[in-house]
């Protein structure tokens, strides 16, 4: 099995921290509590289950690129999102945030942020 380079791990890993900082390209928005997250689909999809399939069915948050959340504060939904992007958007998270990012994982299908104990 060829072995990864650590420059193509350090590189990769600063790509997520490079799209977060590139307002201009995100083109799908997050509404919770009346605050946006801007975010990109594309990032959304590859770390989402559920977002990738909403973006693939058609349905309405995916034709109007933005979806509301309900059931989660702004700053679970702003540090899940981020955590999607790059640990290190995240600097400090309590005990109490992390079960509910946690759960905001499970709900979302965000197994590989799980499985790499990000949080």
């Amino acid at each position: 099995m060829p072995k990864i380079s650590k420059t193509f791990v350090n590189h990769s890993d600063a790509l997520g921290l490079q799209l977060w900082k590139q307002n201009e390209s995100k083109d799908f928005t997050i509404i919770v509590d009346e605050k946006e997250i801007d975010a990109h689909k594309n990032v959304l999809a590859a770390r989402s289950l559920v977002f990738a399939r909403m973006f693939e069915s058609g349905m309405k948050e995916a034709e109007e690129n933005k979806v509301e959340i309900k059931d989660f504060p702004f700053e679970i939904v702003e540090a899940a999102i981020k955590l999607c992007y790059h640990h290190s958007l995240v600097p400090y998270i309590t005990l109490n945030d992390k079960m509910l990012i946690l759960q905001f994982f499970n709900k979302y299908d965000i197994q590989s942020l799980k499985i790499l104990k990000v949080i």
